[in-house]
């Protein structure tokens, strides 16, 4: 039995989610779990083996342009993406 009950999730809200598709911390298939019961939800997933996704090349690892591209066109205008992407790290061809 759970701890407390569950949270009801609504889809009112357009969300953005970034995952790594190799993070060891957090799986994939948890994202794509939650990304189809987020109906108004886009996968920004980076193709990468980590845990962070944003921001990357201002601690010396490698960026990852397209998904830095959309959490902030998402931060400053609430704009999603208009299909899930797949980012590679800076220096790969995107998908």
């Amino acid at each position: 039995e759970p701890a407390e009950p569950g949270t009801k999730i609504g889809n009112d809200v357009p969300v953005l989610m970034l995952q790594a598709r190799h993070d060891n911390n957090v799986p994939y298939e948890g994202a794509l779990a939650l990304h189809r019961r987020l109906t108004g939800s886009r996968l920004v997933t980076a193709d990468i083996r980590a845990h962070g996704v944003y921001g990357r090349g201002t601690d010396g690892l490698r960026p990852v342009p397209c998904a830095d591209r959309a959490v902030n066109d998402y931060l400053r205008d609430g704009t999603l993406p208009a299909h899930d992407v797949t980012c590679p790290a800076a220096g790969r061809s995107e998908r």
